[in-house]
């Protein structure tokens, strides 16, 4: 290797890695990220095990999808019975279409429908002011409210339970994801490999 060569990935390669971190860090928040917890009920005795996933991002581009939080929700009630259920929030542009009222369940590229339990659906107006600076004749700075801007996006609550077909599929799964209607678009939340193993670590639980 020439010494002009030397110097050139002495001085360049940390001013690379520095331009590709905020790539890198952008990517990864794109992604969903998953929280796992567990803890006894004394008023109803039973164990109650959540395991909460978060998604910022379909796997289709330029959708009005904007995020999606789920609860998979698991109770052990005191006689040893078990049941799975399934608590869903998207959040949409305005604009979007009506969602259909079932989603599917594509595991190892095997899809399973899901009639789901709409709850609420909601429209929430998030309100932010825009700053900016002006310079005095004293060099020094003064800020003022320059605007404010209005966003707007529909809030949709549902849930729907698993049945043990279900179960099994995702105990079993190479790959798992949800894909949502909302004709003409399609939003689909692939799991990532280490939130599926989270998952299967939540129906193992006892």
């Amino acid at each position: 290797m020439s010494k002009a060569l030397r110097l050139m990935k002495k001085h360049y390669l940390p001013f690379i890695l520095v331009l590709l971190l905020p790539v890198f860090i952008n990517s990864c928040s794109l992604t969903h990220y998953n929280r796992l917890s567990t803890h006894y009920d004394q008023v109803k005795k039973e164990k109650r095990i959540k395991l909460k996933m978060v998604f910022f991002r379909a796997e289709e581009r330029y959708t009005s999808f904007i995020s999606s939080e789920k609860d998979f929700f698991k109770t052990i009630s005191s006689t040893g019975k078990i049941s799975y259920e399934v608590y869903d929030q998207l959040n949409l542009n305005t604009n979007s279409y009506p969602l259909s009222d079932t989603i599917f369940l594509i595991i190892d590229k095997r899809a399973y429908p899901v009639k789901v339990n709409f709850q609420k659906i909601e429209v929430f107006r998030n309100t932010q002011t825009k700053s900016s600076e002006i310079m005095k004749a004293d060099s020094t700075s003064v800020s003022f409210i320059s605007g404010i801007q209005e966003n707007e996006y529909k809030h949709i609550q549902f849930h729907y339970g698993l049945n043990q077909q279900e179960i099994n599929a995702f105990e079993n799964a190479k790959t798992a994801a949800f894909r949502y209607y909302a004709n003409p678009e399609t939003y689909t939340l692939k799991l990532s490999g280490q939130t599926l193993h989270k998952l299967k670590k939540f129906f193992a639980i006892q």
